[in-house]
């Protein structure tokens, strides 16, 4: 083997590996490529806003979220209105939105169950 086989190996092991991390790239951009999520929380969409920084719409037991994450922190930034799935499934709401029949400031406090006595 001389120096140009040597470097056509070269170049095409490098190429395949650009290729692998661009198809890799390309799924993931495309959302063919899932990342882990929980039985109640889904990722619906993302958007990269800066070099790491990134908006994120979440579902979480149907409520939908507006979150900006970051290296440092996430932030919550609005809470959205339910998904038309989850008001078609009657799924209540835990954040943002009172469910029926939730305590609301018009309605007078729940009372509190009584001390027990000190001895």
């Amino acid at each position: 083997m001389d120096g140009a086989d040597i470097a056509r190996i070269t170049g095409s092991l490098l190429l395949i590996i650009v290729l692998i991390l661009a198809a890799a790239w390309w799924l993931r951009r495309m959302g063919m490529l899932k990342t882990a999520e929980g039985p109640h929380i889904r990722v619906l969409s993302s958007c990269h806003v800066g070099a790491r920084q990134q908006l994120l719409v979440v579902e979480v037991e149907g409520a939908r979220l507006l979150l900006s994450a970051n290296a440092r922190q996430l932030a919550l930034l609005h809470v959205l209105a339910p998904s038309p799935a989850a008001v078609a499934k009657n799924i209540p709401v835990a954040i943002g939105q009172p469910k029926v029949g939730a305590w609301s400031r018009s309605q007078s406090r729940p009372t509190s169950p009584p001390k027990p006595e000190q001895r």
